[in-house]
This record gives C-alpha cells, structure tokens and sequence, in this order.
C-alpha cells in the first residue's frame, strides 16, 4: 500500500505501522510502537481538530481531514487522513486504524497555481486598465497627446496579444 498505515489501541497508542509510514515519517517501527498518535499529532495541529477526530472515533464513525506531521528530521507536512474503528465479531471497537498520504507536494502544486492565476489574471487587467484610460484621454486630447496615446494603445494591445 502506498498510503501509511498506522494501528493504535483505543487510546491512540500505537501497535503497528507500515513500511510507507515509516518512510513518510522517517522513523522505524520500533521507534513508534507505544507513543501516542494523537500526542505527536498535537504538536502541529489545533487541538480543536484533535478533538473532533477523538469525538468522531469515540462514536464510531470514520474521520477524513488535512493533519500536519512532523518527520524524524524535523520538517513539517501535510497529510491526508482517514482514521476509522475496528470491531471484533461482537461488534465492540477494539483498534484504530488510520492511513496518511503526504499531500504535501500537492499543495505546493495548488498554492504555485494560485499564484500564477493572481499574476496572470494581474497581468492581463494592466493591459485592459491602461487602454480604458488611454481611450478616454484620447476623447479630449490635443492631436500631439493623441499620437501619444495611440502609441500606449498599440504596446498594451501587443501585451494582451503576447
């Protein structure tokens, strides 16, 4: 499985993790086995949403969100994660076990998109705004300002064109 993989017991102690686990947070399994997740979880995330997740598992349902974790060398991610109950054949939830995918990257990719569409959409109101002005300096202009203008036209009109 690409995703990590962790199972903790009901008091988010953790039993186990996967290889993807390990290598997304840069320690070994015998490094993580008795910590507590939700304890190295609350050191990168409010603890509001710590306590929803707990509430959410505490009822029995599955919680799905963006968490930040921290590696073994100290940088911080992003993570997507899905935590969900496991049952016995009595029904009675005796495990957690969650998945976290680094979306790290994917958000980078999304904020660099941001700020390419904010600079573009920028760029292309410039053109637009100098010709609205120009065309409306040109109405009263004396025919020397109007060759002026004409000119101011042209370049943001090959601006928009480029």
């Amino acid at each position: 499985m690409g995703d990590g993989v962790v199972v903790t017991g009901l008091n988010g102690d953790i039993q186990a993790v996967n290889p993807a686990f390990e290598d997304q947070t840069g320690y070994k399994s015998i490094d993580l086995v008795g910590r507590n997740l939700f304890d190295n979880l609350s050191r990168q995330n409010l603890p509001e949403t710590l306590e929803t997740m707990r509430r959410t598992l505490e009822m029995g349902d599955v919680w799905r969100g963006e968490l930040r974790n921290q590696r073994n060398d100290g940088i911080i991610y992003d993570v997507l994660m899905s935590i969900a109950p496991v049952r016995d054949q009595s029904g009675s939830v005796v495990n957690y076990v969650g998945s976290f995918r680094d979306i790290t990257t994917q958000k980078e990719l999304d904020r660099m998109k941001d700020i390419f569409v904010s600079d573009v959409s920028h760029e292309l109101r410039t053109p637009t705004t100098n010709i609205s002005l120009y065309l409306e300096l040109m109405e009263d202009a004396t025919p020397s300002k109007q060759t002026e203008y004409l000119r101011v036209l042209k370049e943001q009109a090959y601006q928009l064109r480029k």
